[in-house]
């Protein structure tokens, strides 16, 4: 099934255009710190993470569908989902609601990687270490 949180916002002026709608980038920022609440709940921050010598969980694929607009003022909330979890990828998906009401489904793919032994500035993908990997399968 996977792990799932929830990451509670509370949308402020800057997050919003003139129209007091949210930015639509904003929701992928959201979706990154449910995505990094996540790993703090199961006990891998970044920091953890960072000090095993990996570099984190780049994503290298993301998605929305926007149902309804998030407001200015409004309080949301995030929950995130580690609904598939591969050798080398995670596919996180993402639900926004605001009272219930579902704002926007979206997803992420990410990758575990390091840097790369021959070239400090390239990235390697490796595979998710399997205490990560249980923790993220729930």
């Amino acid at each position: 099934m996977g792990y799932k949180t929830v990451h509670k916002v509370r949308i402020e002026w800057g997050d919003t255009d003139p129209a007091r709608i949210v930015f639509y980038p904003n929701y992928f920022r959201w979706f990154d710190a449910a995505c990094h609440q996540l790993f703090d709940d199961i006990g891998f921050n970044k920091n953890k993470l960072l000090d095993a010598g990996m570099s984190g969980m780049p994503i290298v694929e993301a998605h929305a569908e926007f149902k309804r607009p998030g407001l200015y003022s409004d309080r949301i909330e995030v929950e995130a989902h580690a609904a598939d979890v591969k050798d080398k990828t995670v596919r996180f998906e993402y639900r926004v609601t605001r009272d219930g009401e579902l704002l926007l489904t979206g997803h992420e793919m990410r990758i575990m990687t390091r840097p790369h032994p021959d070239d400090p500035k390239r990235l390697q993908v490796i595979p998710i270490p399997e205490d990560l990997r249980k923790k993220l399968e729930g």
